[in-house]
């Protein structure tokens, strides 16, 4: 910093200057040391991250070794060969009714 001639101007400068220089210094060590904080809980959060994504992983290796398909989406769909007929899909069994001038089918409601 430049100083200026004045003598009590000049401490004031000096004066300042310092607190500056200490307040920069408090200021990195305050970061550094929440850095340091963060980066060892994090440690400690991954360390027990990791810990349970191994026991979910042996149990879910567990369950498989049981039978139990956990990751196989569409293990349990049939497919098409599994189909079988039923009677009732017949198509010669339905009645079908011819729609009307309108367009509209007209339906029989059973009066009881």
């Amino acid at each position: 910093m430049d100083l200026s001639p004045h003598p009590e101007l000049k401490y004031h400068v000096e004066h300042l200057d310092f607190m500056l220089h200490e307040t920069r210094k408090e200021l990195d060590n305050s970061r550094r040391a929440k850095k340091d904080s963060t980066i060892a809980r994090l440690r400690v959060k991954i360390v027990s991250l990791e810990a349970t994504i191994k026991a979910q992983e042996d149990q879910l290796r567990d369950l498989e070794e049981e039978g139990e398909d956990i990751q196989g989406g569409a293990a349990y769909l049939s497919d098409d060969d599994d189909f079988e007929e039923d009677e009732d899909t017949d198509v010669e069994g339905y009645e079908f009714m011819d729609a009307g001038e309108d367009d509209f089918i007209p339906i029989d409601v059973d009066d009881e």
